[in-house]
C-alpha cells in the first residue's frame, strides 16, 4: 500500500470515529477553506490579467506619444507560479 493511501485511510478512520456533529463541522470548515483558496486562486489571476492588461495599455500608449518604453518579458502561463503578486483574502 502507497504512502498516499495509507494517509488517506488513516484521516478516513479518523473522521468515521467522530461524533455527528464534528463530521459536520469538519466538513463545513473543509468547504469554506476550500471555497476560500478558490476564490483566492481567482483573484490571483484576475489581477494577473488586469496589470498585464494596464501594460499592454501603457506600451500603446508610449508608442503612439513615441516615447520608448522598453519591452516587458512575456507573462508566465496561467497556471505558472507568480512573483507574490497575490491577492490574499
Amino acid at each position: 500500500m502507497d504512502t498516499h493511501k495509507e494517509e488517506y485511510q488513516r484521516a478516513r478512520s479518523a473522521f468515521d470515529s467522530l461524533r455527528v456533529e464534528d463530521k459536520a463541522v469538519f466538513v463545513l470548515e473543509a468547504a469554506v477553506t476550500t471555497l476560500a483558496r478558490g476564490i483566492e486562486s481567482a483573484g490571483a489571476a484576475l489581477a494577473d490579467v488586469v496589470q498585464q492588461a494596464f501594460r499592454e495599455a501603457e506600451r500603446k500608449t508610449a508608442a503612439e506619444e513615441g516615447s520608448p518604453i522598453a519591452p516587458e518579458p512575456p507573462m508566465p502561463p496561467p497556471d505558472a507560479p507568480n512573483s507574490g503578486d497575490t491577492f490574499s483574502i
